[in-house]
């Protein structure tokens, strides 16, 4: 009885870990911060287009590939979100189906690698809408953006290694007071 708790255990675990990993994917692709190409669009009209200096017909030509991407990938995405839905709720079910699992999960790695590679290609079709002057600077931006997230993501890893330290010496403490 108890090994079968485990397995139930173990798979709820690997089944929740898979959904995390896709959920953070889709955040990152489409979730709270916007679909990959409403975020871009936005990039391309706000702050990121002043830097750039773009010009209206610039500005035109990349809402419109944005849109394109968008409207191109929204099948893609949305059959993402409904294999984490179930996903999630076969978590939840006390009927859990390996080889399901392993399909969706599979599924939505292959939708996934599809969404990157488009993201890709609408990245190298902007490259050829841009100068070479902004395409230095949207590089040079780039990089910026992204030393940002690293410092972001180190911190966080700070903050998560005190509080794992201050639960530890927390336990320690009420041990030694048992």
């Amino acid at each position: 009885m108890k090994n079968l708790r485990f397995k139930s255990a173990v798979a709820a675990l690997a089944a929740t870990l898979a959904i995390g990993a896709t959920t953070v994917y889709a955040q990152h692709e489409g979730g709270k911060h916007g679909r990959g190409g409403d975020r871009m669009e936005m990039m391309m009209h706000g702050k990121l287009a002043e830097k750039l200096n773009l010009t209206a017909d610039q500005k035109t030509k990349l809402q419109e590939m944005w849109k394109t991407f968008k409207e191109s990938n929204k099948a893609t995405h949305e059959q993402i979100k409904q294999n984490q839905k179930q996903l999630h709720e076969m978590m939840k079910s006390d009927n859990y189906n390996r080889a399901t699992t392993e399909q969706l999960i599979k599924q939505n790695s292959e939708l996934q690698a599809k969404m990157k590679l488009a993201m890709l290609d609408k990245m190298q079709e902007m490259k050829k809408i841009l100068t070479p002057e902004q395409l230095a600077k949207f590089k040079e931006l780039r990089t910026e953006r992204e030393g940002k997230m690293k410092d972001r993501r180190e911190n966080r890893k700070e903050k998560r290694e005190l509080r794992k330290d201050n639960d530890r010496n927390q336990n320690s403490r009420e041990k030694s007071i048992d």
